[in-house]
């Protein structure tokens, strides 16, 4: 069982947990040929977030912003299921 009273790495009472996430997006790219015949890509600057595609990759104290112990990560995903 774990000890939600304070977190285990900073000590800080009340912490507030945060979830680190990933997600998809399709980014524009802009493929230039040159008259040598090289080709060049450029990253227009936009990307296109999709969001359903979010899935957690942990949980972090956003007091010291450093990812829980595993026991805490494990009781989180469990709950939170």
């Amino acid at each position: 069982m774990v000890d939600w009273s304070h977190c285990p790495l900073c000590g800080c009472q009340d912490f507030e947990v945060a979830s680190e996430e990933t997600i998809l997006g399709l980014g524009g790219i802009y493929l230039s040929r040159g008259e040598d015949g090289t080709i060049s890509a450029e990253w227009s600057g936009h990307t296109e977030v999709i969001w359903d595609t979010s899935s957690t990759t942990g949980y972090v104290c956003t007091s010291c912003d450093e990812p829980l112990p595993r026991d805490y990560q494990d009781e989180l995903a469990k709950a939170l299921r």
